[in-house]
């Protein structure tokens, strides 16, 4: 329980104390060149979509901790036919010292899932229970129309403590045109703009809903 208060005080700091954030799946080399183009928070990939840790988003994660501190998450990629315990628990082993900034699960029809609705559905329920019982906050990224590409209309991701990213580079800083899925109410973030070059790294930019 003491873990899990300590996940969600971190996490709550990124969704309470951000503007726009980078989310990256490549080395960022030079943070401090983010927060001087006004990013104040990153979500860092750290798991590949074949189910391999990415290795360069753990050495961002280290390097980017003296520029953002806390202000920092972590997200999934996940390979839905391997085992979403065994992938977590090398994401938990990878991250070490530098647990409980959060792993948030992304559900996106372009990272190779099967057809399979109800099977990619409880992959991901299981995926997010399994982040929770390692005492990290997680939640989910994606889009209405992914969630129910990948894992059906009905499948509920939502539950206490949750939070939700929406997918949607639609260039627009704004939640018009939003579809609730999962069980999700409004999103905390939306990714709205990307991909983008800044500071010699490609990047998503998002924003924190007011």
């Amino acid at each position: 329980m003491k873990l899990m208060i300590l996940a969600l005080s971190l996490l709550l700091c990124l969704v309470s104390c951000v503007g726009e954030f980078a989310m990256t799946r490549s080395f960022i080399k030079e943070p401090g060149c983010l927060k001087w183009h006004d990013i104040d928070a990153m979500m860092v990939r750290i798991l590949r979509n074949n189910g391999t840790v990415d290795r360069q988003g753990r050495l961002t994660v280290i390097v980017g901790m003296s520029t953002y501190r806390r202000a920092m998450t972590t997200f999934v990629e996940p390979c839905p036919r391997l085992d979403p315990r065994t992938q977590i628990r090398a994401v938990v082993n990878a991250l070490h010292v530098y647990r409980r900034l959060g792993i948030l699960v992304a559900v996106r029809a372009e990272d190779g899932w099967g057809t399979g609705k109800e099977e990619n559905c409880r992959f991901v329920q299981t995926m997010l229970k399994v982040v929770e019982d390692f005492g990290e906050r997680t939640g989910v990224i994606s889009s209405t129309e992914d969630w129910e590409k990948v894992v059906g209309e009905k499948c509920v991701g939502s539950g206490n403590y949750r939070i939700l990213v929406w997918y949607m580079r639609d260039g627009k800083r704004n939640m018009e045109g939003y579809k609730a899925f999962g069980g999700f109410g409004l999103p905390d973030f939306k990714i709205f703009k990307g991909p983008t070059e800044m500071c010699k790294s490609i990047i998503d930019i998002g924003y924190r809903r007011p």
